[in-house]
């Protein structure tokens, strides 16, 4: 990832059937599928979002946890802002596996910005900052 560039992390894990059919040729598939999937999508947000046609990006695909995967990135890239969607696991699914964006947020040790599933964009006037007052600078 070079300076000033959006890079779109896309990671996922590959369901236990997989397994049976040759995990690499089955996470190809799942990779290449998954990018296709993100290019769509990131032109449908810049139809929104018109400043996003002047930003530099790049795609990565990564058979992974997503923490697993920011650490990762981390620790071989400038990562100065991560910003997430999050859908919010509730019930059971939350109990058992806790949420992606709160893993994300406990265990990377990035800056990140959570953005709620079906909030409506608008520009940005004012950012919360929320911590425990540890190692803030």
């Amino acid at each position: 990832m070079k300076a000033d560039e959006l890079l779109i992390l896309h990671t996922f894990i590959a369901p236990v059937a997989y397994g049976e059919m040759g995990l690499a040729s089955s996470t190809t598939k799942i990779s290449r599928g998954q990018k296709d999937e993100i290019t769509q999508n990131f032109k449908m947000l810049k139809k929104v979002v018109p400043e996003l046609s002047e930003v530099k990006h790049s795609t990565l695909t990564k058979l992974s946890l997503l923490t697993d995967a920011l650490i990762s990135l981390s620790l071989t890239s400038t990562i100065d802002l991560v910003i997430m969607g999050t859908r919010g696991a509730t019930g059971i699914d939350e109990i058992i596996f806790g949420t992606n964006t709160y893993t994300a947020i406990k265990e990377s040790g990035l800056p990140i910005i959570a953005v709620p599933e079906k909030i409506t964009y608008n520009r940005i006037n004012q950012i919360a900052l929320a911590s425990d007052l540890k190692e803030v600078s």
